[in-house]
């Protein structure tokens, strides 16, 4: 779909310098990530514990769906 609409840069190397300097919007670029090590979930969960807007059922979903326990 993006690529069909024209938003991913398909170039050489060279032509991405100049893209990137002359028209830095034009396409969309992808944000560099990384998977989420166990104990960075674990502190998130924990942390949901804390906040009251979140129901202890939503935290033992979003447990279950990064296999892991709830903080409850």
């Amino acid at each position: 779909m993006f690529k069909e609409s024209g938003l991913v840069f398909t170039g050489s190397d060279t032509d991405l310098i100049l893209v990137v300097q002359t028209k830095p919007n034009k396409y969309i670029w992808r944000i560099p990530a990384r998977q989420a090590a166990q104990e960075e979930i674990y502190t998130e969960l924990h942390e949901l514990r804390e906040t009251p807007e979140i129901s202890r059922e939503a935290a033992k979903v979003l447990a279950k769906a990064h296999a892991c326990q709830a903080p409850y």
